[in-house]
Order: structure tokens, then sequence, then C-alpha cells
């Protein structure tokens, strides 16, 4: 069982150095709490990131927008749909623990969070703000840069 894992995991190493992947991964890796295999993870399903025309329709997509209910004057926003993708929501969410630990403004932004909300919650909109952070990376092909907050 080690072996295979360790033949699985060779794969996708190879398959990150391919001209399909490489800079697109190089690209993730700048971002704080992605790895190779996040990388890689996010790029096979997703596939197309031209296909989200911002960054909201990819947090859609990942499934970190709250449920909204509407009728006349009165909207109620709820808890995260659940029309989503499972698989990369968690992966994102689980990037966020480590990306506030090295990234000071999601620190500072989850810092800020926790006063108001619990903790799960809080790490949601952190994983929202990773999510903006992968799609911006990825749209304009720049590295990430540590240090630039953004407004909660």
């Amino acid at each position: 069982m080690k072996e295979l894992l360790k033949c699985i995991l060779l794969d996708i190493k190879h398959l990150s150095q391919t001209d399909k992947y490489r800079e697109n991964v190089r690209l993730l890796r700048s971002v704080p709490g992605i790895a190779l295999l996040t990388a890689m993870v996010i790029l096979t399903e997703v596939e197309d990131f031209h296909r989200f025309p911002n960054s909201e329709r990819f947090a859609s997509f990942i499934g970190l927008i709250p449920k909204t209910k509407s009728s006349d004057e009165k909207q109620k926003v709820g808890e995260i749909i659940f029309r989503a993708h499972d698989f990369l929501r968690s992966i994102i969410i689980e990037s966020s623990w480590i990306a506030i630990r090295y990234d000071p403004a999601l620190l500072m932004a989850y810092q800020k969070l926790i006063k108001r909300m619990e903790h799960n919650n809080a790490l949601i909109r952190i994983a929202k703000k990773l999510s903006n952070r992968i799609y911006t990376v990825l749209k304009y092909n720049k590295i990430y840069e540590f240090g630039k907050t953004d407004n909660l």
C-alpha cells in the first residue's frame, strides 16, 4: 500500500511538470497553504478557469457562497450553499488553516472575524478569500504577493 501511494505521488509530480500544468502549479504554489498535491487537485478539478467571469463565480462553484432567501424587501443570508464541489471546498478549507499561519493579511482577517463569529464560520470566510487569491493568481498569471490586505 505504501509503495502504491509512493507511485501515485510520483505520477502526480511528473504530471505537474508537463507543459499543461507547469506554469499554473508554479503560480498556485506561491499562494500560502497550497502545496503540489493541492495545486494539482485544484487544476484537475476545475480544468478551465476562464469559464468563471469573476472570483465570485469561482467561489460559488467551490461552494463558499452563503445561501440567500429573499422576499419583497427582506433578504436573509444563511450558511454556505450545499450544491457545490464538496471535495474542492474541503481542500480549500483545509488549505486555509495553513494559509493563516503564513500570510499576515489572512491571519489579521481571521483574528478580526473570530471576534464577531464562530471559528468555523470565520474559517469559511478565510477560505473564500483564499479562493479569491487562487482565482486572481491564475487569471492574471502573477505570483502571489504577501501583505496585500483587503477589506472585510
